[in-house]
């Protein structure tokens, strides 16, 4: 080995996020790993329209909203919450109660360039 090791104060600091540093957030910029490791989902993904209506009161008349709004009964029947009717299924049943009644929800926002990214997780009500 030529010389001695390198000692951490030597080695360069990370680029920082400049919208973040603009806000006085001194943080890593770490877009470039969504672009080497894009997530790729293998299902349907219900519109965030879909999901709002999904968690909207149970009375509601769903088959009403397909006449209405049948791209919202078609996102959910898709991802398997709704028969093609706009009825709701076991799955829509639960995921719905989440939504609408969760223990906790978390809320992480981030970007992608100039792209806001938000990702919710609901707890479930029920879970112990």
């Amino acid at each position: 080995m030529s010389g001695s090791p390198r000692k951490v104060r030597d080695l360069p600091l990370p680029r920082t996020d400049t919208y973040l540093d603009s806000v006085g957030e001194h943080v890593e910029d770490v877009s470039r790993i969504a672009a080497t490791q894009p997530f790729r989902t293998h299902g349907p993904t219900p519109t965030r329209d879909a999901l709002a209506f999904l968690a909207a009161d149970s009375r509601r008349d769903r088959r009403a909203l397909k006449a209405r709004e049948p791209r919202l009964v078609e996102s959910l029947a898709a991802a398997e919450l709704t028969t093609e009717k706009g009825h709701l299924t076991e799955a829509g049943r639960s995921v719905a109660g989440l939504l609408t009644y969760p223990r906790a929800r978390l809320r992480m926002e981030s970007g992608r360039g100039s792209t806001p990214l938000t990702s919710d997780a609901y707890i479930d009500s029920s879970a112990p």
